[in-house]
C-alpha cells in the first residue's frame, strides 16, 4: 500500500482526480455566486414596479393638493388716499386664486365705519366728507374685508378744472364727437373741438359765443348746456345727462364757480392705466368692473373711472357701461378701450363657455 506524503508522491491518476475535484468546487462556488446575483437582480426587478407605483401615487397626491387651490377675496386698491372734495375712488372686489384674478363676487355689500369722514356707494365708490381716517368694509357672504381710507385737503379750496374735468365730461356724453357738436361745422350753431383737442377754444366758445347764452352763472341749472342734454329743452342729440349723475354735477358746479380758466401751470396728464388689463371669465362670471387711474406731471395718481370714456370692440361679446362695468353678451374676446383726454389704455376680456364634445 502506497503512503502519500505530498503532492509529488501522489500518482498521476490520483493527481488528476484531485485537480478535477478542485475545479468542480470552484465551478460550484462560482455558480452559486451567479445564482445569488441573479436572485438579487430579480428581487430588484420585482421591487422596481412598486417603487414606480409609490412615486406615481406621491406625484398624484401632490398634484391633487396643488389643484385644490385656496381662493381668497381681495379689495383693490388696498389703501386709499384722497385729497380734496372733488376726489373719488372706485373700489373693486376680486377673487384671487394662486395669485391670479378670478371671478368677481356676485353680491358685495359696502359700509363705512365713519360716515362723517367718507361714504361708500353700493357700487364701491368712495366720496370724501371731511379730513380724517376711516375704513370701507366689503361684505361677501360671511367674509368681510376692510380698506384703510385717508382723507386730506378738505379745508382747501378746490375748483373743477376745464381741461381735466369738463372736457372729459363733454367727451363722455358724446357732445364733442363727430356726429354731434364736434363736427367740422358743429350742430345747431354750436361747435366744439373734436374730442376736446382744443380746450382753450372750447372754453372761449362756452364763455363768450352768442353772449354766453348757453350758460347761466346766476342760475346754473337754467343753462342750455344742462337743460338740452336733460331734454328739458328740445335737443337733437337726445338725452345725455341725468341730474343724479356725476357728469351733471361736474358741469353744474363748474358753471356755478364762474367757468374758471385753467391755470397755466396746472398739472397735465402723463398716462392712464386700466385695471384689470386682462381677464378670462368662465361660466357663472358674467361681469367685470374696471377701474382707471391717471398719473399726472406733479406725481399725483388719481382715480379717473367716472370721467373715462369706455367702448367695446365687440358688442356681441361684451358691453361696457359708462361707469366701466363690463357685461357678457356672448362667448369670445373683446377689447375694452378706456379713453381720457388724449390717453388710452385697453383691457382684454374673454368669456368662456363649455362646448359639448370639446
Amino acid at each position: 500500500m502506497t503512503s502519500v506524503g505530498s503532492a509529488r508522491d501522489v500518482p498521476n491518476g490520483a493527481n488528476c482526480l484531485v485537480s478535477n475535484a478542485r475545479d468542480s468546487s470552484s465551478y460550484a462556488e462560482a455558480h452559486l455566486d451567479e445564482m445569488e446575483l441573479t436572485t438579487s437582480k430579480e428581487r430588484d426587478t420585482m421591487h422596481c414596479p412598486r417603487k414606480i407605483l409609490s412615486y406615481l401615487l406621491t406625484l398624484l397626491l401632490c398634484c391633487g393638493f396643488a389643484a385644490v387651490a385656496q381662493a381668497e377675496i381681495r379689495v383693490f386698491p388696498e389703501q386709499v388716499q384722497l385729497t380734496g372734495a372733488k376726489a373719488r375712488q372706485q373700489l373693486i372686489v376680486q377673487t384671487v386664486v394662486d395669485g391670479e384674478l378670478a371671478a368677481q363676487p356676485a353680491e358685495v355689500t359696502w359700509t363705512s365705519d365713519t360716515p362723517d369722514v367718507m361714504t361708500v356707494s353700493a357700487e364701491g365708490v368712495i366720496t370724501p366728507v371731511k379730513n380724517g381716517e376711516a375704513k370701507a368694509t366689503a361684505k361677501v357672504g360671511d367674509e368681510t374685508l376692510a380698506v384703510s381710507v385717508q382723507i386730506t385737503g378738505m379745508d382747501q379750496p378746490h375748483a373743477w378744472e376745464f381741461r381735466r374735468h369738463v372736457v372729459p365730461i363733454l367727451s363722455k356724453t358724446g357732445c364733442n364727437t363727430g356726429p354731434c357738436h364736434g363736427a367740422l361745422a358743429g350742430k345747431g350753431g354750436f361747435r366744439l373741438s373734436l374730442r376736446g383737442f382744443d380746450p382753450p377754444l372750447d372754453v372761449l366758445t362756452l364763455r363768450t359765443e352768442f353772449f354766453g347764452r348757453r350758460v347761466n352763472i346766476v342760475e346754473p341749472a337754467e343753462s342750455l348746456l344742462l337743460k338740452k342734454p336733460l331734454m328739458e329743452v328740445a335737443h337733437g342729440g337726445g338725452r345725455r345727462l341725468s341730474k343724479n349723475g356725476a357728469s351733471y354735477s361736474v358741469l353744474h358746479d363748474w358753471i356755478a364757480e364762474g367757468m374758471r380758466i385753467d391755470e397755466a401751470n396746472a398739472p397735465s396728464l402723463v398716462k392712464i392705466e386700466v385695471f384689470p388689463n386682462k381677464r378670462t371669465l368662465r361660466e357663472g362670471a358674467p361681469t367685470q368692473q374696471l377701474m382707471v387711474k391717471g398719473t399726472f406731471t406733479d406725481g399725483s395718481v388719481r382715480d379717473l373711472t367716472a370721467l373715462t370714456v369706455f367702448s367695446s370692440s365687440n358688442e356681441q361679446v361684451a358691453s361696457v357701461s359708462e361707469n366701466g362695468l363690463v357685461e357678457k353678451a356672448g362667448r369670445g374676446e373683446a377689447a375694452i378701450l378706456a379713453r381720457y383726454l388724449d390717453k388710452m389704455d385697453t383691457s382684454f376680456v374673454t368669456f368662456l363657455e363649455e362646448v359639448p364634445g370639446f
